[in-house]
Order: C-alpha cells, then structure tokens, then sequence
C-alpha cells in the first residue's frame, strides 16, 4: 500500500479544485461506494431526498451532478466476463468525489470466490497492485482506489453505521422470518474474517482524517463519521458533507459581488452549458441539418443565405433549447467577432417578462458592441478597465439598465430598436436568441401578441426564437403577420436514441444489455427527447437490479410523456407520501400549483397543505427539474405536466372546484386576516388581489366576488396598475351586476372605512389623520372606476361623495394656493363629473361644471405654469358638450384651441394629442368631411400607438371605429370592415363584452353589415348592442333608443316590417315625449308610414304623422295625408289638430307647395269651394301661374263663375301679370261681355304694349266685335312682335290674309 507523509491538520491547506475533463464538461461526479447489501435505505434516501438537492445547487452554477451509483448498470455480459471490479475502478477514477459508507457487512470477498478472482484477474492487468489485496472485499478495493492508495489525490469522506442498528434489523427480519433480508445485517454473512477486515479498513481510513498530504496540500480525508445512527441520519451527514465540499470549491458562491444584471447573465449562461448535449462530452446528437439550417439565416457566405428572421418550432420536449443552445456554443468558438444576445426564458425569476427580455438583450449587446469593437463603441455609460481585476467596469450601465426597469416598455424597445440599428451600421453582425418564447408571462387581455419583439429588423441582426408549435397565438403572429421563416424540430431518429441513451448511462457509470436498448428505442414515444431524457433518469434513479427489467418495462408502459409524469407521480407518492396515512400530499402539492392563476409561491404551497419544510424541500427538489419559478411562484414548465396531474387528481369537475376552493379560501382567509384598513401596507394585498378575484370568477362564486372586489384594499390594488383596471372590469362584467349595486357596494365600504379612521382618531385623540384627508382621493378613483366600468349615471353619487369629502376637509384657499396634489384631483374630480353629465345628456350641468372649473383652473394657472394642459382639458371637455348638441362650429373651435395648448405644452406622442386629435376627426366625420376626418384619425392612432404601446386601449379602439366609418362612407369598404373587426375586439379586450364602449363598436360595425345587405348579421349585432346599452343607460337613453331605430331599419330592408315596427314605434314615441323626435332615422319613418298606409294602419299611421308632423324631415304630404285620414273620420269624431299639425301650419311651412295646392283643389272642385282655394293660393304664397292652373281646373268643371273669381284673386295678387287678363279677357268673351273683355285688354297692353299675344287676343276680339280694320291693325302689330317665331308668324299672317 506504501506510506503516505502527512502533516498535522492544524498547519491546514486549501482544498483541491476540481480539475480535468469533468470541469471542462462542468460535470460534478461523485462515487458512492458501499456492499452491495444492506446500504439500500441510504442510497434510497440520497437518491430521493438529497441528490436532487444537489443537482439543483449545480444546476444554478452550470454544473450538472452526476452520482455513481453501482446498484445496477453492469451488464450480465461483463458480469460473467467477470469485468465488474475494472468498471467499478474505472468509475471510480472519472469521479471527482469519493464517498465511502458501511454498515456491519464487510462486502463481496473469498480467495476460493472463483468470479471474484476472476474479476480480479482482469482489472489487474492495468493494475497489478490488486494482486496484493485479492482477499479483500471489492467495496475495499475501491477504497483503496478512490482514497487510501493516495490520500488527499480526490476528496473523499466517509461514513460507518452503529452496530446497534444492524442489530436491530437482523432481529427484527428473523423474528419476521425475512432470513434472507437478514443476512445484509449479520456481520459474518461474508465469511468468518470479514468483521476483521472491516475493523482494519475502519482503522486505516481514520487514520488518515484530519491530514493533510504535504506534496498535493489537500485534504486526506474530508470527513470521517463513525457510528451514524440510522439510515436517514448517515444520507443526511453524507449530503452535508458534500454540499460544503462543493459550496467550497465548485460552486463558490460570486453572487454576492456581481450586480444584478450580472447574476442574470450567469445564470443564462449556466443554463444554456446545462442543455447542450448528453454525456460527460456534452454530445447533441442528430441535429447537423438544423444547425445547418439555423447558419443559413445567419451567415451570408452560406449558400442560400435569407435575411428572415426565423422561427423554431416543436413539440413539448423535441430539443429546441438544446438546439439552441448547441447552435450558440459553436458559432461563438467559430465566429468571435460576432456579437450574441441571448435570452432563455423560463430560467429565472424574471426571465418571462417582456421588460425584462428586452432590458437582458439589450445589456448584451451594448457590451458585445463594446467588446466587439475593441471599445470604439462605448456607450455614454459604459465604464473604464479595472487596474485590480482587468475586468470592464459596467456599474454605469448596470445603473442605465436599472432604470430601464422603470421606463415604461415603449422606451426600453426604443432603445432596443436603437442599438440593434447601430450594431448594423457599424457593419457588425449581430444574433439575437430567444428560447422558450411560448413560457412568457401570460399577456394581459389589453395587450397585443408579442409587441415587443421589433417588427423590423436592419441588415446584419439576425434573429432566432424558438416556440412550441402548439402555441398557435404567438407562431400565427409571427407567421402569418411577419411572415418569418419556420425550421420545425422532428423527432429523433432510432440510432439518434440509442446513441443518447448510451451517453446518458455512461455519464453515470451504466449500461444496459442491447435487447434492454432496442426495447426502449423501438418505442415510439421514445422519439421525443424529453420523454427519453426524463425516462432515463427515472431509470438511474432505480435501485434494484433484480428487478430492472420489470421497472423498463414499467415505465415504457407509458405512451407520452404525459404517461411517463403520470408514472412519476405514483412514484412522489411512494416516495413522499407519509406510509401510515391515506393523505395525498404529492396530490395535494400538484393540484394546488395546478388550480392557481400562475403558480404559488412556497409559503402558500405549505401553509395550503400543512408540509413541514423537510416534506416541502423533499418533494420540492423531486419535482424542480419540471417547475418554472416566476419570481418566487412556482408554475409546471411542461404541458405534459399539467396534463398528467390532471388526469391522476382531477377527474371530474367536483375536484377541480375542490382544490380551487381549497386555495380560494387560503386567500380569503388572508383577506380577513388584513381586515378592512387599507393604510395597512400589507404586502399580501397584492398577492390577494392578483389570484382570488380570478379563483371566484373560475368557481363561478360571483357573491363572493363582489365582496371581494369591493374590499377597497383589493380595490386600491387593482387599481394601481393598468392591467389590473382592466381586470376589475373584468371581474364585475362576470358578475353581472347592475351598475347601482355596484355603486352601492363601494358606497358602503367607503362610509365604513371613513367612519373606521375617524373612531381611531378620536380614539388617539387626534383631529385627523393624514389618511384621513386623503379619503376622498380613495373615493375619486372608485367613482372613476364605476363609469370608466361603463356605469357613468351610478358613478356620480361616489364622485359627489368625493367631493364633499375634499371640501369638509380643504378650504378652498388651501386647496388652490397652497398644495398642488390637491388642486390636481380636484380639477380632475370636477372634470370627470362634468364628462359624465355629458355622457348623461344633462347638458346644462355639464357646462356649468365645465364653466367652473375653467375659472378655477385659470387661478390656478397663475400660481403653477403646470395648469395651460389642464386649462386645454377644460375646452376639450366643453367642445364635447357642444358637439353633442350639434353645435359643430363650437366644438371645432375648442377643439383647435385645445390641441394648439396641448401641441405646445406637451410630448408629441401625448395622450391628450391623441384624444384630441381623435374628437377632432369624430366631428369632422359627423359633418361628412370624411378625407380630412380620416388624415386626423390616422394622427391620433399614429401617437396612441406610442402612448399605448403593445395595448389594446379603448381610445385605440375610438379612434379605429372612426376611421372604419370613415372609409365605409367614402365606399372604401375593403378598408373598412377589418378595421370595424380590430376595433370591436380591441374594445372588448380591454373593457369587456358589456361596456358601452362595446356597444358602440357593434352599433358601427353593424351599420357596415347593414350596408353591405348582410342583415341578419346586423341585427344580431345591434341587438347585443341593445342589451349593453339598456343594462347601462336604461330603456329610454338616446343610444338606447337609436339601436332600436337601428334594429327596425334593418328588419324593413329585410321587409320584415312587423318586427320593424316593435322597436320603431317604442323608440319613436319615447323621442317623442323627450322631445328628441328631430334626431330620428327620417327614412326609417318615411318607410314605415308607407308600410302603414299601403296596409290600411290608420291609427299606427296617424301616431307616427303626429310625432313627426313639424319636424325638419316631415314632408307637405305628411299634412296632406293626415287631412285625409281626419276627414275620413265621422265628423263628430274628427280630432281637433294644433296649429302645427293643420294645412294652415303647412302652407305657411311649406309655401307654394303643388301637393298642398293639388290636395286643397280636389275638395274645392268637388263642392265648387271657389273661396277656400283662393284662401289657399293667397296663405300658400302661389305664383301667379297657380292661379291661372287653378282657374283652368274650375272652368274645365264648367264651373265659369267661380274661375272668374279666380282669375279676379289673381289680378288683385298679380297687377302686372299679362296672362291673368289674357284668361279673363277670354273668360268674358266667351260670357259675350265683350267690352269688358276689351278694357281689360287696353289696360293690359297699356303694361305689356310689346307682348304679341294681347295684341293678337286684341285683333281676335276688334273681329268679333265687327271692328275689321282696327282689328287689323292690332294683328299686324302682333306680326311685328313675333321675331324669328315663324309658326307665330305664319299663324298670325293667316288671320290677316282672311281678314283682307
């Protein structure tokens, strides 16, 4: 064995580093020798409770631990060819660490054991000092191997059972009749001098703890534990033993040095080492081609180079990180100028958020383009060279990156987009990695899919992302919207298997036979390489080679890997489930991860299911390999995951809701536990907040829900950010409730939370507190929450009690000379008051308050400049009211005043430019000046897409509605109906499916169906839009009322005019009463009257003439046609018509008018009424020509007198008309009054002395009076008058010819 020189432990050495292809591969091997028999109790508590410990705490620093573990893994084949002690040296010389332990058993010995000596026969060909120990148990030889041949050469430590324990079992197993068991605890089971033997090996082993080897300055012996108490208790030494020795050496801790950003690039780093192959070489094994395919899109020497970024997909476990990470690994060996940025989701904390994504990149290549640069691209931030370390000091940009964390996620990708375009104008070429982009945080409903990640990318970036192919949201974006290019991950091919099966065994020191490989390779479910990675740790992890066979076959049993958990699971129940008890807590532990809104943190996980640490830290470290840990909430990594527990523990709905209530009532009980104050500053609130509204909302407990979301700490909560507004809209959407028992909730909490504070003021003696004044700031943003909730009218009672509070408690001086917080909210408070009595329609009030707060805003604007934006608020407000009122001109005006305030105070991309800018492009749509209503939308979309930047905000929504209407009437319908889509489920996504802003984008895009004759599809639009409107505005709103209008003109263009006329008469009576009737569809009523006079409906006819009668749309007909119907009437029952509803009203409305004159002339003709019609002519304002038609009428009735008198009204109306008495100089003639027939005619000619036809009627009448020449004279005259008409001419010379 040779001597060993030693020192005394007290003049101490540093312990030896890892070294050789272990730490290259960053591999942490260590052997585990013991018998064979009666160690199994602690190999089973390593293997369940502690190496995964150890794997965890590698795993974080790069590392992958690998215990060998010789149960099992040496074939038959090298048994019987008695190769067994050469493996086992072997092994034990590729180890880093040596770990010795016994009971009483002294292990495999015998001079006379024929395939002991065998054994030893082999190995001494390559080790001939075997030879000198061949009557020594093979446990020992590999201790001599691992330690005492050359103490302190590997660290080593090493453990002995008391003898008492071994006792124990031997008496217990015989008294059970287990002789077979009992023989692993007899000291002389292998042969009368192994007690001996053992004591020496004890002996020489102790002798070399505490030393140190003089020449290597290690340690000889690590630690040297004798008489360990029980199993449990011998595992738990050796794990700590070898968890300092490691914490020590290869996982010393640098953490604490390294800046955050630092510490996450390392774990990135580690985490992408950990997935790059199997194997102490870390083999990627059959994926050339994607390699191949991946340079393709990145190096532009590469035949077939595309500039696309590209797309990486597989199923659940196909090997796209590995490929990755594989891919990234070699291109930074073969392409060093190259600048990588990579992000793996899913491996810290943090790594899920898009901030984050962005924020881990963008520190990555701003200092590869450092490095890559050879510091020519330093950023304004970046550092100077450390004399001590050589290192680059970063703190300054480590400082930009932390408050980029504080920016909102438009800046950091701005910034992001920035360097990207600078790296590819310094010529460089850069690669950008994101892995796993199907596990980031669930993206809020407001949100858009993946709107971080840039949408252009400049020449020279290249970029890789990788996805599950099932993620159909996020692969159809990148897909279908930017068209990137695919590589699609396919199983693995059988020789691929058997080749990662083989290293994965190796790695560990096993093997398995060739039939016990084909079995597992010829298995389908074996092509997926997460089912066959995990199904080979499971199978290292077993420990009876008897029965190895059985547990293959077990195992292989499952057809997925979502059969292959199932069996895991069954395994954390044996493993971890108390043995004399019928408690699940594997089930337990599973369910509750699996029920929660995304993932629960490990307080919750024990306090929910009563585990003591050491049963949490257990089953913690048994499952961590298959978890996601968000920022200390623990989710499942795998899909398959999800499923197999629900399969196992879920099945049915009545669990499901019992493990949900279970969680549901932990957090209910902390939400009591927090009571009703909320100037707690309980941290647990937002947890609370977060998860128990969604857990009532799944279980459908909408009476708790309210409770819940009335709590006014939950409230404030939610409140405080964006995504959590829109959660709470959310959550009361699903409950359904009227706006006024909402409102009556929050009353109530608010009333009792005022009364709370004042009792523990009083009770502290104290005039009030801090909190206490602050009340109605809480008040003001429940009451804003009601109406931007869609409850405008049920908010103004909250918004009123928030302002009482501010003025019980605030002077006005104070309020506006002295702090500026307060003067904010109440501007604010009064405005939002103001826009709801707008929204209500109380005009007046609105104005008033408009009114008022302007003045005091202008006060205010002469203490704070600040207040010029708030000042422009106000006139946006007021040009809202008048736009309403259909006082266009007003509104435009404030509307320009408003945005040239905001355009000179504010950011270009400023909310309020945008909102303007949209309320400017509604008015100009309203007054059907669409093109310029359409540049001043695509304005105020282009700023709201930078000040809500990834959202799906109403105002967006707003503004896309405006703009689709515009391109419908401008006949661009193409344009029109996607943009109608975008903007309803924009609405919806972020105010719900019950929110009158919802309404309105139905109502519009329902108008466009409605255009286009898809009728059916309409009305079921308006009709959602009816039932949103009536739950928020009530049953007589004018928004109410016109989608009824809407519904009913629809049905008519479907010529369903029975339904139509439900929902006209119902909305056309209630304008009506409002006074409102002017604002009707005037062709919806125009239509329907025909419809009911077409159909003999005299009396829905006559109410609809009596609404409409005096409005701008009605028609002389409508006068003419409710006449009739009167006059139809039996006159005792004829009604008695306002003024403005009789003919007289109408011809003073519409003179002149040929229907009211044709109307009016009927009747006189039939009762030769000859006074009325000449009433008529004289009220009505009819021309001349009028008169005479109507004359016409009554002579062609013979009735003469009556048309004389007609004619006589018309030459009293019209004195120098010449057509009146051309007619009734005829009309006498033909009485024979023929001298009055002639004065008329002189007086007329002494008027007109050039008209050719009274000289010609003059001529006609001097022949009937026998007066020849004088009638000549006057028809020759008339022959001078008629000018180029010759058929006058001709006609005339006629009459002269006969006359001579």
């Amino acid at each position: 064995m040779g001597d060993t020189t030693t020192v005394d432990e007290s003049k101490s050495a540093d312990k030896p580093d890892l070294t050789g292809t272990n730490q290259k591969n960053r591999i942490v091997r260590v052997f585990f020798s013991s018998p064979f028999g009666g160690l199994e109790a602690e190999r089973e508590e390593l293997t369940k409770k502690y190496w995964p410990r150890l794997s965890s705490a590698c795993s974080k620093a790069g590392y992958e631990f690998v215990p060998v573990d010789l149960r099992w893994g040496i074939t038959t084949e090298k048994t019987s060819n008695a190769v067994t002690l050469e493996v086992c040296l072997r092994e034990v010389e590729r180890s880093d660490v040596f770990v010795g332990f016994f009971g009483q058993r002294y292990g495999w010995n015998g001079v006379d054991d024929d395939l002991l000596q065998r054994n030893f026969d082999v190995a001494a060909k390559t080790k001939p000092w075997l030879n000198n120990y061949r009557d020594r148990s093979a446990t020992e030889v590999e201790f001599l191997h691992g330690h005492l041949n050359r103490p302190g050469d590997k660290p080593a430590c090493f453990f002995f059972r008391n003898k008492a324990y071994d006792k124990k079992m031997l008496t217990k197993l015989k008294s059970e009749g287990k002789n077979e068991e009992a023989r692993k605890y007899a000291v002389d089971s292998d042969g009368p001098k192994s007690e001996k033997l053992l004591n020496d090996l004890k002996r020489r082993v102790k002798a070399t703890e505490g030393k140190v080897n003089i020449i290597l300055l290690a340690s000889m012996c690590l630690v040297y534990k004798d008489n360990y108490p029980d199993p449990q208790t011998g595992a738990r030494l050796m794990f700590e033993a070898i968890q300092s020795y490691l914490e020590e050496t290869v996982l010393v801790n640098p953490l604490p040095n390294m800046s955050e950003r630092e510490k996450e690039r390392m774990f990135h780093k580690a985490y992408y080492i950990s997935r790059l192959g199997v194997g102490a070489r870390r083999k990627y094994i059959g994926g050339d081609r994607y390699i191949n395919e991946i340079d393709r899109h990145v190096i532009r020497e590469v035949k077939g180079y595309a500039h696309k970024p590209l797309l990486i997909l597989g199923g659940e476990g196909y090997g796209k990180t590995t490929l990755l990470a594989n891919w990234l690994h070699r291109h930074q060996r073969l392409h060093k100028n190259d600048i990588i940025a990579h992000h793996f989701v899913g491996c810290t904390p943090t790594s899920s958020d898009e901030k984050e994504v962005l924020i881990s990149l963008l520190y990555e290549l701003i200092i590869g383009l450092e490095e890559k640069s050879g510091g020519k691209n330093k950023t304004s931030s970046a550092g100077h060279s450390s004399k001590e370390s050589g290192d680059t000091d970063r703190s300054e940009l480590q400082k930009r990156m932390s408050n980029l964390k504080k920016q909102t996620v438009y800046n950091v990708f701005r910034e992001f987009c920035g360097i990207l375009q600078k790296i590819s104008d310094c010529g460089k070429r850069a690669i950008i990695i994101i892995d796993a982009i199907d596990k980031m945080d669930d993206t809020h409903v407001t949100q858009k899919e993946l709107y971080w990640l840039p949408t252009e990318i400049p020449e020279g970036v290249s970029m890789l992302v990788s996805s599950l192919r099932e993620n159909t949201s996020q692969t159809n974006e990148l897909i279908r919207e930017r068209h990137w290019d695919t590589l699609t991950i396919a199983p693995i091919k059988k020789d691929d298997r058997k080749k990662i099966v083989v290293e994965m065994l190796s790695l560990r020191g096993k093997e398995l036979t060739d039939s016990q490989l084909q079995k597992i390779i010829s298995k389908e479910q074996t092509a997926n390489v997460l089912f066959l990675k995990i199904f080979v740790q499971e199978l290292c992890n077993f420990g009876d080679f008897w029965r190895l066979n059985d547990h293959l076959d077990f195992l292989l049993e499952a057809n997925s890997t979502t059969d292959l958990f199932g069996k895991i699971l069954e395994r954390f129940e044996v493993d971890f489930n108390p043995k004399f008890s019928k408690k699940n807590i594997v089930c337990k532990v599973m369910c509750t991860i699996l029920v929660s809104r995304s993932g629960v943190s490990e307080q919750e996980i024990k306090e929910i299911n009563g585990l003591t640490d050491n049963t949490w830290s257990a089953i913690f470290f048994a499952m961590e390999n298959y978890v996601i840990d968000k920022g200390g909430l623990y989710d499942f990594e795998f899909e398959e995951l999800v499923t197999a527990v629900k399969d196992r523990y879920v099945k049915s709905e009545e669990v499901w809701k019992e493990y949900t209530r279970s969680l549901t009532n932990y957090y209910l009980r902390r939400m009591t536990a927090i009571g009703s104050r909320i100037d707690s500053g309980d941290l647990m609130l937002s947890r609370i907040a977060h998860h128990l509204p969604w857990l009532l909302t799944k279980l459908e407990d909408y009476d708790q829900l309210k409770i819940c979301l009335s709590h006014l700490g939950i409230f404030k909560t939610l409140y405080s950010t964006d995504e959590g507004i829109y959660d709470l809209y959310g959550y009361w959407n699903a409950t359904k409730a009227p706006g006024s028992e909402i409102s009556a909730l929050y009353m109530k909490a608010l009333e009792d939370q005022i009364s709370q504070v004042t009792a523990s003021d009083q009770n502290k003696n104290k005039q009030s507190s801090s909190w206490n004044k602050n009340l109605y700031i809480l008040a003001y943003n429940i009451g804003d929450a009601v109406c931007e909730g869609g409850h405008q009218r049920d908010s103004v009672p909250i918004l009123q009690r928030a302002l009482s509070l501010m003025q019980s408690n605030h002077k006005t001086e104070e309020l506006m000379y002295t702090d500026p917080d307060l003067a904010d909210t109440y501007v604010a408070l009064v405005n939002k008051l103001a826009s709801i009595h707008c929204d209500l329609e109380n005009f007046e009030e609105s104005e008033k308050l408009h009114h008022e707060n302007l003045k005091v805003k202008e006060k205010l604007q002469e203490k704070w400049k600040k207040y010029k934006p708030q000042i422009a608020t106000t006139m946006n407000g007021l040009a809202v009211v008048n736009q309403k009122q259909r006082k266009y001109d007003q509104a435009m005006e404030y509307y320009k005043k408003c945005l040239e305030i905001y355009r000179s105070e504010l950011d270009d991309n400023d909310r309020l430019i945008g909102d303007t800018l949209n309320n400017i492009g509604s008015l100009l749509l309203l007054v059907k000046n669409f093109d310029e209503a359409v540049e001043c939308l695509k304005q105020a979309i282009q700023v709201y897409d930078v000040c809500y930047f990834g959202m799906f905000h109403p105002d967006v929504g707003g503004a896309l509605n405006n703009l689709a209407i515009c391109y419908r009437n401008l006949q661009q319908l193409d344009k029109a109906q996607p943009i109608y889509e975008r903007a309803y489920n924009m609405t919806v996504k972020a105010l719900g499916e019950r929110h009158p802003d919802t309404a309105e984008k139905l109502v519009n895009w329902g108008v466009f169906h409605q255009n286009t004759n898809n009728y059916d599809t309409a009305l079921e639009m308006y009709k959602k839009a009816l039932d949103i409107y009536k739950e928020c505005f009530g049953d007589e709103h004018i928004q109410t009322l016109f989608v009824m209008e809407n519904i009913a003109i629809t049905n008519v263009l479907k010529g369903s005019y029975d339904e139509a006329h439900i929902y006209f008469n119902k909305a056309g009576e209630v304008l009506f009463r409002q006074g409102r009737i002017e604002t009707s569809l005037p062709d919806l009523n125009r239509r329907m009257l025909t419809f009911y006079v077409n159909n003999q409906r005299t009396q829905d006819a006559t109410r609809l003439l009596e609404r409409i009668l005096g409005t701008e749309f009605s028609e002389p007909s409508d006068y003419v046609l409710l006449d009739e119907i009167d006059k139809a009437l039996p006159e005792n029952r004829r009604p008695t018509r306002r003024h403005e509803h009789t003919m007289e009203y109408a011809l003073t409305r519409f003179p002149a008018d040929e229907d009211i004159l044709k109307y009016v002339l009927r009747g006189c003709l039939a009762t030769g009424d000859d006074k009325q019609v000449i009433a008529t002519l004289k009220n009505g304002k009819y021309e001349c020509g009028h008169y005479n038609e109507v004359y016409a009428e009554f002579l062609n009735r013979n009735l003469k007198t009556e048309a004389v008198n007609i004619l006589l009204a018309a030459k009293e109306m019209f004195p120098d008309d010449w057509v009146t008495p051309l007619n009734l100089a005829m009309t006498y003639a033909s009485f024979g009054e023929t001298d009055a027939a002639t004065e008329l005619l002189e007086n007329a000619l002494k008027i007109h002395p050039d008209n050719v036809h009274l000289h010609e009627c003059m001529g006609r009448l001097l022949v009937l009076k026998g007066k020849i020449d004088m009638a000549k004279q006057y028809m020759n005259r008339a022959l001078e008058l008629t000018g180029d008409d010759e058929d006058k001419a001709a006609q005339i010379r006629d009459i002269i010819s006969k006359l001579n």
